[in-house]
């Protein structure tokens, strides 16, 4: 019972802190949304263009792959690419 009222205060505190950030600064939340925009966008256009010319480096548009977009943006596309050729040719 203790540990659901410890993550009930720490997800109203984290909401708390994100309104009041949005609120306050209301650049960064376009920043965040133009970087995912520009990495799904280069996602799906560097998938596209791979399977063109027979590539078999896919990478998915899920959860982790958007966390990984809204902190880098353009550079988390070639990171998630990297991290799946290395998957794909080294292991």
């Amino acid at each position: 019972m203790e540990n659901q009222v410890l993550i009930g205060i720490i997800i109203l505190s984290a909401a708390i802190f994100v309104i009041a950030t949005i609120f306050y600064y209301p650049d960064i939340l376009k920043k965040i949304l133009l970087r995912l925009g520009v990495g799904i966008t280069g996602i799906v256009g560097v998938n596209y263009c791979l399977s063109l010319i027979g590539a078999g480096l896919y990478v998915g548009v899920n959860p982790l792959s958007v966390l990984v977009l809204l902190f880098l943006g353009g550079p988390g596309v070639v990171l998630l690419y990297g991290i799946e050729a290395y998957g794909k040719f080294f292991l």
